[in-house]
């Protein structure tokens, strides 16, 4: 039985960022303006595409899409950031461009938010296409800041049905409380193109005594059809393991980076797990060992970044 709507219904800003994704993002835009909620804003963030994503979203601007028009990629950090920017809602609900919303989603999210003051960000059950096999439901980072996903590749038959306190929760559906939004800044854009930027948010969430939460009864559909890298890749090694550790040197003090995560980095890259990646790896140690220096001894900010957000 679906839940009733709250007596007060918060402005949700639906926000999402689209690039080549022309394929897909009619079906999702169909979704998302099929809710059966009363107050909602959409916002898609065209990042530059060179398909017909534009064209596409177009045609939705009739039935209240707002568009912005990036003329570079900005990444999935810089791209909601700007979309967060440009919204109203009390409630910033970030969504793939790929994913498919069930019709009640919006109304689930905003019982969500009514009943848990604690809540600070709510994560979604995603499915893959055929509706049964589970993506993501909740998710936890280990000592070495590998991110494991409950639930992947499972049937769901119900076993992921309860609400429960995760590490993070990924950015293909992802409501974050307006307030504790603002209060982080947004997704810190260090982390485009992508990979990360979601589970900094988390962190910083948490340490602030709000709670992530996997929240089931808001489930999409998200066959993952729109990918910034091919997983396996080297693009989708170099962005994946050089976030990996940049979360880790910006969120850990001097002494835990010595004496805990450079002995667990060191313990991996020995291990069968990095064969294959080791050279890579020793790129990408240099590369983080230099914007460590850089950003947090010296304190040098990246070229034009604040800049670039004032102007935005």
């Amino acid at each position: 039985m679906a839940a009733a709507i709250p007596p007060r219904d918060p402005l949700i800003s639906i926000i999402i960022v689209s690039y080549q994704s022309a394929a897909c993002l009619r079906g999702a835009l169909a979704a998302v303006l099929a809710q059966d909620y009363p107050n909602y804003e959409v916002i898609l963030v065209e990042n530059a595409s060179t398909d017909q994503s534009l064209a596409v979203a177009r045609e939705f601007e009739p039935r209240g899409l707002n568009i912005i028009v990036n003329t570079t990629n900005r990444g999935f950090a810089g791209g909601n950031n700007d979309g967060v920017r440009a919204s109203r809602g009390e409630i910033v609900f970030l969504v793939n461009p790929d994913a498919l919303m069930d019709p009640g989603c919006l109304r689930e999210v905003a019982l969500a938010f009514a009943s848990r003051a604690d809540l600070g960000i709510l994560g979604a059950k995603l499915v893959d296409a055929d509706g049964r096999t589970l993506l993501h439901c909740g998710g936890r980072v280990d000592a070495a800041a590998h991110c494991q996903l409950d639930g992947r590749g499972e049937i769901d038959r119900g076993q992921w049905d309860s609400v429960r306190e995760v590490h993070f929760v990924i950015g293909a559906a992802y409501a974050v409380r307006r307030e504790l939004w603002d209060r982080l800044g947004g997704f810190d854009e260090d982390f485009n193109p992508c990979y990360y930027e979601d589970t900094d948010q988390c962190l910083r969430c948490r340490r602030l005594g709000y709670k992530v939460l996997y929240w089931p009864r808001v489930r999409l559909i998200h066959p993952e059809s729109v990918k910034s890298c091919v997983f396996g890749t080297p693009a989708f090694w170099w962005n994946h393991h050089r976030h990996r550790l940049w979360f880790q040197c910006k969120n850990a003090s001097l002494l835990s980076l010595l004496f805990r995560v450079l002995p667990i980095e060191a313990r991996w890259y020995c291990s069968r797990q990095s064969v294959g990646l080791r050279a890579l790896m020793l790129k990408i140690y240099y590369y983080t060992f230099r914007r460590y220096v850089a950003r947090k001894i010296l304190r040098i900010s990246p070229p034009g970044s604040k800049e670039r957000n004032r102007k935005r």
